[in-house]
């Protein structure tokens, strides 16, 4: 029931409402510190788990998109320590896995495969180690194979345009500029040969 003179809504109990309300924003902004960082680091541990369900991720992308997505920095740091003690983030996996994935799949040399590592945010230490580990024979065997194979699609394409255009592609691919330019100085050695 409302007073007369008054609006619907503003009679004596919209204010008791209006009140109740003001009441109850206050004590969400009055909230304990502690309590407000658990649930945040609870919401965003779930969050986390989701995006590495979704995708892997080193652990600077994953405190990066933690950080941006609204959580504080030390809540974010947290969260990432706490994966990896569990063993979920696991940056030294994530870089064996990328290099098996480059080699197998994208066919991607050293070079292009530390400038995907440093766009993820992974150590420079870290992928040092991962790429002794690939054998220097594997990746020439790979940029021949690539070369041989690119070389029989300009077929069309005059001789010097040919090799330029391997060599640009062996570069782009992520292959070191000498191995490029050997691969390129010995598929010119056997098309002279062949002539």
């Amino acid at each position: 029931m409302s007073t007369p003179g008054r609006k619907r809504g503003q009679g004596v109990e919209g204010d008791e409402i209006k009140f109740a309300r003001r009441v109850r924003i206050r004590r969400i902004f009055l909230m304990d510190q502690n309590s407000n960082e658990e649930a945040q680091f609870k919401q965003g541990y779930l969050y986390a788990v989701r995006l590495l369900t979704a995708s892997k991720k080193s652990s600077a992308e994953l405190l990066n998109r933690l950080e941006r997505k609204g959580y504080e920095s030390n809540v974010a740091q947290q969260i990432v320590q706490k994966l990896k003690s569990q063993k979920v983030l696991h940056d030294q996996k994530l870089v064996q896995d990328t290099i098996q994935w480059a080699q197998e799949t994208k066919h991607l040399g050293r070079n292009r495969l530390i400038q995907e590592f440093k766009k993820r945010g992974i150590e420079r230490a870290l992928i040092d180690e991962a790429l002794k580990a690939l054998p220097q024979a594997k990746e020439r065997e790979l940029a021949q194979n690539l070369a041989y194979e690119r070389w029989g699609q300009l077929g069309k394409l005059d001789f010097k345009k040919r090799t330029k255009r391997v060599y640009n592609y062996l570069v782009s691919r992520g292959f070191d500029f000498e191995l490029s330019r050997e691969i390129v100085i010995a598929l010119k050695g056997a098309h002279d040969d062949n002539a």
